[in-house]
């Protein structure tokens, strides 16, 4: 989170929640039950009903630069611009230096390093392009708080509802932008707007897993981001969430017994090979 402000101000709930529909529904069906089920239950809490948007479609029509580029597009370079050449200047460039100069050639560095090394250095065009970014969206979308006290939340979804396997082979990282910076995604909305985003363990979804043969589970998870300068509010909002949501059932009582499952047999195990 972004800096704290005192919440004590803060005596009445945000009054609009904000649903993008760039991003809702969420392909996973089941996943989207879960999801659904407790955005329902925000609705209830704040005593207002969502507020769809889109996004892309929202920053055609009032971006305040007059760019016929799509949100996704204008703000395709920006974590490459801003955060690579940091990491390069004050961290990766001196430590590869000192290393050739120690053991005579570069290190092995895999391509997501590698692509730091050479990366356009256009830092000023990348703040400028994430703080045109900012103030449209405190504009239109999530204004700052006031007093540390957020008017407007907007929710994200943070799963997919699919197993992500380790054992499978990933493409490089200069042709998965995810790696490298390239590309706009929604967890950058949270750090371009300097604005608060928790995320919260809302439930769990079933699926076969292909190692253990069995009914596994996964984790459903939502994000919640506030105005900026509301830190402590959202951390306080959530708290009250989660006690007035606790008489619910708690799914995760089901992945507990799980656990403790596996721990009986992993015991079992060790103690038949000790014996």
């Amino acid at each position: 989170m972004v800096g704290t402000v005192p919440s004590d101000n803060c005596k009445q709930k945000p009054t609009k929640l904000v649903y993008p529909t760039d991003y809702w529904p969420v392909s996973d069906s089941t996943s989207q039950k879960v999801f659904e089920d407790y955005v329902q239950k925000m609705e209830r809490y704040l005593g207002v009903e969502r507020t769809s948007i889109n996004l892309g479609e929202l920053w055609k029509k009032t971006n305040p630069v007059g760019t016929d580029e799509c949100l996704e597009d204008y703000l395709e370079h920006v974590f490459e611009w801003v955060a690579n050449p940091d990491q390069w200047t004050t961290f990766l460039k001196d430590f590869l230096e000192e290393y050739e100069a120690y053991y005579g050639h570069s290190p092995a560095l895999n391509p997501q390093l590698q692509f730091k090394r050479y990366v356009r250095m256009n830092h000023k065009k990348g703040v400028e392009l994430m703080q045109t970014f900012r103030i449209w969206y405190e504009d239109n979308v999530v204004p700052a708080s006031v007093n540390g006290c957020s008017e407007t939340l907007l929710v994200l979804p943070w799963s997919n509802g699919a197993p992500d396997y380790r054992d499978k082979y990933r493409e490089s990282a200069q042709k998965f932008a995810k790696f490298t910076g390239v590309r706009f995604f929604f967890y950058n909305i949270s750090p371009y707007t300097q604005s608060p985003e928790l995320i919260l363990p809302v439930g769990q979804t079933p699926f076969q897993s292909r190692f253990s043969g069995r009914e596994e589970w996964l984790p459903v998870g939502l994000s919640v981001v506030g105005g900026r300068g509301g830190d402590v509010m959202l951390a306080d909002l959530v708290a009250d969430l989660k006690s007035e949501f606790s008489q619910d059932v708690d799914d995760c009582v089901l992945v507990n017994r799980d656990r403790d499952q596996r721990q009986e047999i992993l015991h079992e195990a060790l103690v038949g090979a000790v014996r």
